[in-house]
C-alpha cells in the first residue's frame, strides 16, 4: 500500500474524521441520515473535503480492507471509534497510525464489541472518542460511561457516569441534548463539557450556546435539587455547578484546564489534599490514600501526569514533609503534612 501525501495544514483528527465517514459510508447500514451528516460535515471546514479525497484515493488501492466492510455498524445511528491518542508526528507515521486505526475499526475486536451493549464506557486511565451518525464528536475521560438514542426528532444522550467533551454538529431542527442525573443540557451547534459526579453536576460551555434545564420525571436522580430551577442560558467559558441543596453556581474557569485529561495531564489548582487525591485516583488502578488526616491549609497546585500515582505521591511528600508507603494495592501517604508557610519549608539558617 503506498503512503499519501497528507497536505501538513489538515490535523489528524480531521484525517481521522475522514476515514471513519469513509467507513460507514461504505457499510451496508448507510442511511439517509448518514449521507445528511457527511454533507453537514463537509460543509463545516474546506479541509474536510481534501481530507476525504485523499483517503478516499487510498482505500480504492486497499483491496485487502474492503473486504471487511460487510461487517459494519451493528447499532443504527451510532459508531464508536477507536481512536487512539497520537501526538504530532511526521506525515508517514500520520499514516502508519491512520492505517492502524482503520485496520482496528474494520476488523472486530474493539469497534464492533461497543456496539452490542447498551452503553459503551472507558476504564481506568482510557480514553475514547465516538462519532456519531451526524458528524457529532464525544470524548470520553476516565470512567465514563454514556448511551446514545437518535431519532429524526432530536438526538439525545445520557451521561451515566464520569466527564465527557461533545462537539455537536448543526442541525438546528433536531436539538442535541444531554441528560445528567435530573438536568438536560440542550445544544445546537456547539462544544460543551459535562461532569457528573455522585453529589455535583457541572456543565462548562467552551464555544457557542447551551440550555440547562431540569430533566423529564423519572429520571434518574443524582444531582437533585430542593425544586426544579428555571433554564439556565450559558455563554461561551462559564461553568454551571449544580449540587445537592445548594444554589447553582456560575463561575469562568480556565477551560484549557478542564481540558488537560485530553494531553493526559491533571491540573490541579488550590485543592485540599484529600480533593487533589481522588481526583489523581480517577486515573490511578493504585489507589492514594491519607493515613491522617490534613489541616486545611494544606493546597495542592500543579500539574501531574495521569495515572502516576507514586510520582504524584512522591511530590507531596516532599513538598510537604509526609511519608510514602507502598502496599502493593495502594499508596499510603503517612504522617501530617506541614503547609508551605510552615518553619519546615523556610529555607535554613
Amino acid at each position: 500500500m503506498n503512503t499519501p501525501k497528507i497536505a501538513p495544514e489538515i490535523p489528524l483528527s480531521i484525517v481521522s474524521d475522514a476515514s471513519a465517514w469513509l467507513v460507514r459510508l461504505s457499510g451496508p447500514l448507510k442511511t439517509a441520515a448518514t449521507e445528511e451528516g457527511f454533507q453537514n460535515w463537509l460543509k463545516e471546514d474546506s479541509r474536510h473535503g481534501a481530507a476525504f479525497r485523499q483517503v478516499s484515493a487510498e482505500w480504492d488501492e486497499a483491496d485487502g480492507l474492503k473486504r471487511f466492510t460487510d461487517v459494519m455498524i451493528q447499532a443504527p445511528g451510532l459508531r464508536a471509534e477507536a481512536q487512539p491518542h497520537i501526538r504530532r508526528t511526521s506525515s508517514r507515521r500520520k499514516m502508519a497510525a491512520l492505517a492502524a486505526a482503520i485496520a482496528m475499526l474494520l476488523i472486530g475486536g474493539i469497534y464492533f464489541q461497543y456496539m452490542r451493549v447498551p452503553g459503551i464506557n472507558t476504564g481506568i486511565n482510557e480514553l475514547r472518542v465516538i462519532m456519531l451518525e451526524d458528524g457529532s464528536r464525544i470524548h470520553l475521560n476516565t470512567r465514563t460511561r454514556v448511551s446514545v438514542a437518535y431519532d429524526e426528532a432530536e438526538r439525545r444522550v445520557r451521561l451515566e457516569s464520569g466527564e465527557a467533551l461533545f462537539e455537536v454538529a448543526k442541525q438546528p431542527l433536531r436539538p442535541f441534548i444531554v441528560e445528567a442525573g435530573d438536568r438536560a443540557v440542550k445544544a445546537l451547534g456547539t462544544t460543551f463539557l459535562v461532569r457528573r459526579q455522585a453529589e455535583q453536576l457541572s456543565v462548562t460551555l467552551v464555544e457557542g450556546k447551551v440550555e440547562v434545564s431540569t430533566a423529564g420525571a423519572g429520571a434518574n436522580v443524582a444531582v437533585a435539587q430542593d425544586s426544579p430551577v428555571a433554564p439556565i442560558t450559558l455563554a461561551p467559558g462559564q461553568r454551571l455547578v449544580l449540587a445537592k441543596q445548594v444554589a447553582p453556581q456560575l463561575d469562568r474557569p480556565q477551560v484549557s484546564q478542564l481540558l488537560a485529561w485530553q494531553q493526559g495531564k491533571v491540573v490541579i489548582d488550590s485543592l485540599p489534599l484529600a480533593t487533589a487525591i481522588a481526583e489523581m485516583n480517577r486515573y490511578s488502578q493504585v489507589p492514594l490514600v491519607l493515613a491522617e488526616s490534613q489541616p486545611d491549609d494544606l493546597l495542592v497546585s500543579g500539574v501531574f501526569t495521569a495515572g502516576q500515582s507514586l510520582s504524584f505521591a512522591r511530590a507531596m511528600a516532599q513538598s510537604y514533609g509526609l511519608r510514602v508507603v507502598e502496599h502493593g494495592e495502594s499508596i499510603e501517604l503517612a504522617g501530617v503534612g506541614r503547609s508551605a508557610l510552615s518553619p519546615m519549608s523556610a529555607p535554613p539558617n
